[in-house]
């Protein structure tokens, strides 16, 4: 059997993550705040017994990851994926999606050691509003720089792709900065944070 895999597409039209057994992968099942409703716990343990190697991982990042998928089995598992995509993803998100039986559909992803300077804060000091606000900019940005396709892509890549003060200047639009808020002049190294500008009275 052919193993070749486009890694990309897999990560970006699924959130599956490959596994180091040959022909193997882990589906993470987004669980937003850690709290899910108690009858997908079954739908869990279908997909880890039936698909996977019957194991289920509780992670720090509020999923429930499910090891040993086989490549083959991942239409199926898609499938088997709706009632967390519809209950939690449509239903108690509400986010829109096309299709319940595509799997997850990933639009970004965390920042990685390619990218360390995106790991330093751009903003400090800030209230809740705020953040709530750039948040969702956050996601206007995000748009912006896929051009509405989904692919993964480390936050610190689409950064990178537009310039610090693009992205600044979007996630910033329209936000009220409460007055003890600071905002980094530039992206900056670790070493460099009195240049950012971050600190400094």
């Amino acid at each position: 059997m052919n193993l070749d895999v486009d890694i990309i597409k897999l990560r970006a039209d699924g959130d599956y993550r490959l596994s180091k057994v040959r022909g193997e992968c882990m589906i993470s099942v987004r669980i937003p705040g850690g709290i899910m409703p108690a009858y997908l716990l079954s739908t869990a343990q279908e997909i880890a017994e039936k698909w996977g190697n019957g194991i289920i991982h509780l992670t720090t990042r509020q999923k429930l990851a499910m090891p040993g998928i086989r490549y083959e089995d991942i239409p199926a598992v898609n499938k088997a994926l709706k009632p967390f995509i519809k209950d939690i993803t449509q239903d108690i998100c509400g986010v829109e999606v096309e299709d319940l039986e595509a799997g997850y559909q990933s639009i970004g992803g965390r920042t990685s050691k390619k990218t360390p300077r995106v790991g330093k804060q751009f903003l400090n000091w800030v209230t809740e509003e705020v953040i709530h606000d750039v948040i969702e900019n956050l996601f206007e940005f995000e748009k912006d720089m896929l051009k509405g396709t989904p692919k993964y892509l480390h936050m610190g890549h689409l950064i990178d792709k537009g310039g610090y003060m693009k992205f600044k200047e979007r996630v910033l639009r329209g936000v009220t900065l409460n007055s003890e808020a600071k905002v980094a002049e530039r992206m900056y190294w670790a070493e460099d944070e009195y240049v950012a500008n971050m600190y400094v009275k």
